[in-house]
């Protein structure tokens, strides 16, 4: 009784915008003028799954073979939704788990690429491969513990998130001139490393303080110390 467009707006409000079953329904009604029942809703649900359920296997089948991955997980309703970057496509996974067990569903017991992520335990646990540890969050990490130093009014926690903020902006800066074309590999390793070894001073200056955030946090980013630096030598 409904078009491919009609069945597609239903599962977009539902699995994306998060409205509810009876709210679309509400929704079609006074929008459009479309009528059709809750079961109705069901049922364009499952047939859009289903529509979908051969390009999802066949996009599951190609990550193992991908050389890089990024990936990351956030809860969603009362399930977790993994998300892992390709190099032309996001594959969305719903699972209850947030252990490294999901990675062994989606990529298989080995994944042999470069594995981008957090430093969430389930990642560390499940591959032992090359790891390249985001910078992102680390930014996001950096700019938490200043506002945790100026909390506690510790110059030391504060001197330390700036400087590991410059240093990352640094990094980041001959990243982009490697991306753009101004400088090539070798010159990208060359500039970098003595940026890369203030980073590791840096760090081991954390390791020491008194403070006992810092001086974990210093600790934890100094065991993956070359986790770190991946995408400058590969």
């Amino acid at each position: 009784n409904f078009g491919p467009r009609l069945t597609a707006m239903v599962g977009y409000f539902t699995a994306v915008l998060h409205v509810s079953r009876r709210m679309v329904k509400e929704c079609f009604e006074v929008l459009f003028g479309v009528r059709f029942s809750l079961g109705s809703t069901q049922n364009l649900l499952e047939q859009t799954s289903k529509a979908l359920e051969p390009m999802d296997k066949e996009l599951k089948k190609a990550l193992p073979k991908e050389a890089v991955l990024g990936a990351d997980e956030t809860s969603w309703l009362k399930r977790w939704l993994w998300i892992l970057v390709a190099e032309s496509f996001i594959y969305f996974h719903v699972a209850k788990s947030r252990g490294s067990v999901v990675l062994k569903e989606i990529l298989g017991e080995v994944y042999h690429g470069i594995l981008c992520v957090d430093r969430w335990g389930a990642y560390t646990k499940y591959h032992k491969g090359i790891l390249q540890i985001c910078w992102a969050h680390l930014k996001r990490n950096f700019e938490g513990l200043k506002r945790f130093g100026e909390r506690i009014e510790n110059a030391d926690v504060i001197a330390f998130a700036v400087e590991m903020e410059k240093l990352r902006k640094r990094l980041m800066k001959l990243w982009h001139r490697f991306k753009d074309g101004d400088i090539d590999r070798s010159q990208l390793k060359k500039k970098s490393k003595p940026i890369r070894n203030k980073i590791k001073r840096c760090l081991e200056g954390g390791q020491d303080s008194e403070q006992r955030y810092l001086r974990a946090f210093s600790t934890r980013l100094l065991k993956i110390y070359n986790h770190l630096f991946t995408f400058i030598f590969y």
